[in-house]
């Protein structure tokens, strides 16, 4: 290895570290909305007054104020879960 070819890996990570820095502090001048920002929906596959929501009312009400948005259960029972698995995966994306 030359001196000459030292000093050209060198130069080049220099750049490299410098166009990250670069990036790096560019990206973070970027402001995201605050998340969540509307009521979050929580699919239950089984009916309303069941054990699912026995379990579930109590972790909304723990969650919401960390949150700071309520929590909202929709019920689609049927399927085994299937039909509530398939509203969540035909739900928008949006968080």
């Amino acid at each position: 290895m030359t001196a000459a070819s030292s000093h050209q890996g060198t130069a080049t990570m220099l750049r490299f570290a410098a166009a990250a820095a670069l990036l790096a502090t560019s990206l973070s001048t970027a402001h995201a909305q605050a998340y969540p920002s509307k009521p979050i929906r929580l699919m239950i596959g089984y009916t309303a007054g069941g054990s699912a929501e026995a379990g579930a009312r109590p972790l909304a009400r723990a969650l919401e104020p960390l949150l700071g948005q309520p929590l909202v259960f929709e019920y689609r029972p049927g399927n085994a879960g299937g039909v509530a698995m398939e509203a969540i995966a035909r739900a928008p994306n949006d968080g």
